[in-house]
């Protein structure tokens, strides 16, 4: 019953239905929701360790072998959100996302390395 409580309370802080839960599984949403009532106790290794990344937390917290939900390098609230939203995209999608990010992150580069003299001091 540990495992069904704490997917369903992590589920609930990160706004997501059970139905985005299921989806995201691949499993059919009145499994998914008899995992949270612990109706099933036997979660297949796979359907766990993709529950816990959904929702930003290790296995061992799911199953009761710790007692906090995210490991001692635990991600803030936005971080969370982003790595939440970025799993529910497709593979091709994230692929396209993470090409904008290191786009992003090379103009931003470019644009701060014109700004800095070889001596590293900035230019005014």
């Amino acid at each position: 019953m540990l495992i069904g409580k704490r997917l369903k309370q992590r589920r609930k802080e990160l706004s997501l239905s059970g139905d985005e839960m299921a989806r995201y599984l691949g499993v059919d949403r009145t499994t998914y929701y008899r995992y949270e009532r612990g109706a099933i106790v036997k979660i297949p290794g796979e359907v766990l360790q993709r529950a816990a990344t959904r929702l930003g937390v290790t296995t061992a917290w799911l199953l009761g072998q710790e007692e906090t939900p995210c490991s001692a390098s635990s991600l803030s609230r936005p971080d969370q959100e982003l790595l939440s939203l970025y799993h529910q995209l497709t593979q091709r999608d994230r692929a396209v996302v993470l090409g904008e990010i290191r786009g992003m992150l090379l103009m931003y580069t470019k644009k701060n390395a014109s700004r800095i003299t070889p001596a590293g001091d900035e230019r005014i």
